[in-house]
């Protein structure tokens, strides 16, 4: 038998050419792993990888506002990545919340390693051609003068936005946090205790917690009364609105001025953290119940400087 039975491959010695061998073996083997061959290597964004996207990202626990966010990026910055090149541009054109596009890339990059076995060194040139995208510390505070004005401007507003700003008044929970307990809310969380309500909210995304939510009985009676108007608010409404009236102040600074005002009348700051959802990730199931006992505890220190800081609405002139 001569070398001509195996075509090209074989020599006239009858050995086969390593090399084409190598490279048919290591083809044949990534299409048995089901990873894309190497002309199929292209990260994209359509229809079919969005659907698939959302449902990757809903499997792994993120929220409807984080997927959102990330949709918007991805929808309007990224289309087709086949080099690290692209990345920059994809950056390039983006002028602001560079931030969030970061973490909507690093979601799709890890959606194809995950979903599509993309090889993983090809994603990490993708992830390093990334700049890096600063976060600064946001050092703005607010006075007690400004979130009486604010709260005083609300009054002529809807009324589901007044009770949002109550409730992160209250708690110091993320805005996010007060909207999903609203728009889930159940009335057998809700435990009336002798000078405040507290609300189970059990919500744990990471180092974002929102295990309870703390409020005054009034602010408490107001979310009952929305939930059943049924005027529920959603995210775009919340931002759509917040942009119309830029003169109020911005729920996360309702919330910083929140945490500063319960350490500043007592309240240890672990516990503060706690109540406003910012609880340590290792937190333990004794360490936890310690928190929820001692917050039961501190806050009516804080619910007592409400009831004066009340007292001042329409006073400020």
């Amino acid at each position: 038998m001569d070398g001509t039975v195996l075509g090209q491959s074989c020599g006239l010695s009858g050995g086969f050419e390593l090399e084409r061998l190598i490279k048919a073996y290591e083809a044949a083997e990534k299409v048995l792993r089901g990873v894309p061959l190497d002309g199929d290597l292209t990260v994209k964004w359509n229809g079919d990888i969005r659907g698939r996207f959302i449902q990757f990202m809903e499997a792994r626990g993120k929220s409807r506002e984080y997927i959102r966010d990330c949709l918007s990026y991805l929808d309007r910055y990224v289309h087709v990545i086949s080099k690290p090149e692209d990345i920059i541009e994809v950056f390039n054109k983006c002028k602001r919340g560079r931030d969030h596009l970061d973490r909507a890339l690093r979601n799709l990059f890890n959606f194809y390693e995950v979903i599509e076995r993309f090889p993983e060194d090809l994603l990490n040139r993708f992830r390093k051609a990334m700049p890096k995208v600063g976060t600064s510390v946001d050092f703005k505070e607010v006075t007690e003068d400004d979130v009486i004005e604010t709260f005083n401007r609300l009054n002529g507003y809807a009324f589901k936005y007044r009770v949002i700003y109550r409730v992160i008044l209250d708690s110091g929970l993320r805005e996010a946090h007060v909207l999903h307990m609203i728009r889930t809310f159940n009335l057998d969380r809700l435990e009336n205790l002798d000078e405040f309500s507290r609300y189970t909210l059990g919500l744990e995304r990471g180092t974002k917690r929102g295990f309870y939510t703390y409020m005054r009985k009034e602010t408490a009676e107001m979310v009952k009364e929305l939930v059943e108007k049924g005027d529920i608010p959603c995210r775009n409404s919340v931002k759509s609105f917040l942009n119309r009236h830029r003169e109020l102040v911005k729920p996360k600074y309702i919330r910083k001025f929140s945490y500063n005002k319960m350490v500043m009348v007592g309240i240890p700051e672990t516990v503060a953290d706690f109540i406003n959802g910012r609880s340590p990730r290792t937190v333990g199931g004794r360490h936890y119940m310690f928190l929820k006992t001692q917050a039961d505890k501190y806050y009516p220190k804080y619910v007592n400087y409400l009831k004066e800081l009340e007292k001042k609405f329409k006073q400020l002139h």
